[in-house]
């Protein structure tokens, strides 16, 4: 959303890949709650903007916190998991 805001685009999607990650054998029991959780409708990314104050590249590095507002955001309960070392 703010990419898009600050090119002056719509709302797409944002595709990008991870790398590196990894599960610990003592994470297994935690992960297999969090893969059988049911998904939460998704939040909506507001952005409170006066008329082109956030546009472009320099617009989009000058965004605060207080220019965001994350609007029905809604969280499964937490995963307790040891540190693996």
């Amino acid at each position: 959303n703010m990419v898009a805001h600050s090119c002056g685009l719509t709302v797409g999607d944002f595709i990008y890949t991870l790398g590196d990650y990894h599960i610990y054998k003592n994470h297994l029991e935690q992960v297999e709650e969090l893969l059988s959780r049911k998904p939460l409708p998704l939040p909506r990314l507001e952005i409170k903007d006066e008329p082109g104050r956030l546009r472009g590249l320099e617009g989009l590095l000058m965004m605060r916190y207080e220019d965001l507002e994350l609007v029905g955001y809604k969280s499964h309960g937490k995963i307790a998991a040891a540190v693996a070392v």
